[in-house]
């Protein structure tokens, strides 16, 4: 029987043709399936925070059952956070399904919104922001301008969580929502150089309000891109620490405490990102403007690259199934990063979504 057109990215098979289908990781069954007869009318609904489709078929085979099935390979129907120039001197923070459809934009104000990061409920996105800087510190790009805020998942209702006179960026959710860890530089004044605010980033946690502000690391050349692990034991970030080779991955209990180096190598290895299971870690890794993506186990053995660029690869996010990454490539000097995709364990090769765009954050619970 040939595939019959259903929503989006769903096909029908027969039954007769599961057995074989199911044994690949191409597809994953639905609960359902749909007895014979002749003629079928019925109308599929996926319900999700994904923007999932309706359809409706009006016709099936004269025997045998139908059973929906939705493409594991594709991963179109999820939903992406990420930043992007506006084509105006402006950073905006921008959604997209993962098959490049649904483009939306959600902050318009000037300057720079980034990093936005969704919460682990998928309703809403913690991002960074120069709109209340004021006119001196956003044309200098300074650094004690950045703040972090939270909006909807629609981007309404912006609120301001942090009110400091020094840097304020790359937010983390906890797990369980009620915790944020950022990026700060208490101390550090907006008159400050730029070495001097960049060696001082440490890592913080903080209230999701923006309350009880509390440190975790110290030390020296700069720490970032702090990543809670699923089951919120442990923080993985980078720091450049020890000096040699550029900045590395390390790894902490959550409290700040045991912290201890992940990875050795004499290229940059930083922004680790979790697999939803707890068990790897994504990374970026390179130096100057090249880069790949690789995956490590979380302890930081097993370290494979899945990413082979000319230009720069990075910026990972997972899946929420696990299965794909989403990451920003970026070729040449000048030219706009744009969002790509892969599948972890190499089924197919990576392909672009088709927008503009770097720092993208999947959808909990899309895939």
């Amino acid at each position: 029987m040939k595939l019959l057109p259903c929503a989006r990215k769903w096909l029908l098979y027969t039954a007769e043709q599961w057995p074989a289908l199911s044994s690949t990781n191409l597809v994953q069954p639905m609960t359902s399936i749909v007895p014979q007869p002749a003629w079928l009318l019925f109308t599929l609904l996926m319900i999700g925070r994904a923007g999932y489709s309706t359809a409706r078929v009006t016709e099936g085979p004269a025997n045998g059952r139908l059973l929906p099935v939705i493409l594991n390979s594709d991963s179109a129907i999820g939903e992406i956070v990420f930043q992007r120039s506006d084509g105006e001197g402006n950073v905006e923070i921008f959604t997209v399904a993962a098959d490049g459809s649904s483009l939306r934009r959600l902050t318009t104000s000037p300057g720079f919104d980034g990093e936005p990061r969704w919460s682990p409920d998928g309703q809403r996105i913690v991002f960074t922001s120069d709109r209340d800087a004021t006119p001196r510190q956003r044309a200098s790009r300074d650094a004690a301008g950045l703040e972090l805020y939270v909006m909807n998942a629609d981007g309404t209702e912006v609120r301001r969580l942090t009110t400091n006179d020094h840097y304020d960026a790359s937010p983390a959710w906890s797990p369980d929502g009620r915790r944020i860890a950022l990026v700060a530089t208490p101390g550090v004044r907006a008159d400050s150089a730029p070495a001097g605010w960049a060696a001082q980033r440490q890592i913080h946690v903080m209230n999701v309000d923006g309350t009880g502000l509390q440190r975790l690391t110290a030390s020296p050349g700069g720490n970032d891109y702090p990543a809670w692990s699923p089951e919120g034991r442990f923080i993985a970030f980078s720091s450049g620490r020890d000096g040699a080779g550029g900045a590395q991955i390390y790894l902490m209990n959550a409290d700040g405490s045991d912290q201890m180096r992940l990875t050795y190598s004499a290229a940059e290895e930083t922004y680790p990102v979790w697999s939803v299971d707890g068990r790897q870690i994504a990374f970026s890794k390179g130096r100057d403007s090249l880069s790949d993506v690789h995956v490590m186990e979380a302890d930081g053995s097993y370290a494979r690259q899945i990413t082979r660029s000319a230009g720069f690869d990075g910026f990972p996010a997972w899946s929420s199934d696990g299965k794909m990454l989403v990451y920003a490539r970026h070729l040449e000097p000048g030219a706009a990063p744009s969002l790509h995709v892969l599948d972890v364990a190499g089924a197919q090769p990576p392909r672009p979504i088709g927008v503009e765009g770097t720092r993208p954050s999947w959808r909990p619970g899309s895939r």
